[in-house]
């Protein structure tokens, strides 16, 4: 594959071709050293082609070490326009999104219904993980204790998917 320099400057290329050719190479490589690159160029370029295999990209991520990046990505301020789409991969994936229930359920309380709509679909698909007896139920008991405590905050759209969150986190313990 080409070096770092080329590669980088392919994937800030005008010629979307040849950012999906170099974006093909990358999943071929499963090399994500890209990966600020290539969610600029997710958020940036309206190409439909191009954007479509970076979703693929992201959906088939299959190392968890990738869940914190996804994360902070959807934390970040300056990537709003494509948070949306960085949930829907996240619920799309085969990645283990459950260390990370608290931040789901903060989103879910306190984001548009679109966006806590998109946090319900990640936390309805977390396994429960092989965590010592109790620990994980601990964490879950303070998100629905949490979510409970919101159910007079939260807009009206979102009342009656919170009590149904509630419940699948019941499911969880």
């Amino acid at each position: 594959m080409k070096n770092n320099k080329k590669i980088i400057e392919s994937l800030k290329s005008e010629d979307n071709n040849k950012i999906l050719k170099t974006l093909g190479d990358l999943r071929d490589k499963g090399n994500f050293t890209y990966f600020p690159f290539i969610m600029d160029i997710y958020k940036n370029n309206k190409n439909e082609d191009v954007r479509n295999s970076i979703y693929e990209i992201l959906s088939n991520l299959n190392d968890n070490e990738n869940t914190k990046h996804l994360i902070n990505y959807i934390q970040k301020e300056n990537y709003a326009s494509i948070k949306k789409d960085l949930l829907t991969v996240c619920w799309d994936s085969r990645l283990d999104f459950s260390p990370h229930l608290t931040f789901f359920v903060d989103l879910f309380i306190s984001d548009s219904f679109e966006i806590a709509f998109d946090a319900f679909t990640v936390i309805e698909n977390i396994e429960k993980p092989p965590a010592p007896k109790g620990s994980y139920s601990k964490i879950i008991e303070t998100e629905i204790l949490k979510l409970k405590e919101n159910l007079t905050s939260v807009s009206k759209d979102k009342k009656e998917l919170l009590v149904t969150l509630v419940k699948v986190l019941e499911g969880k313990r």
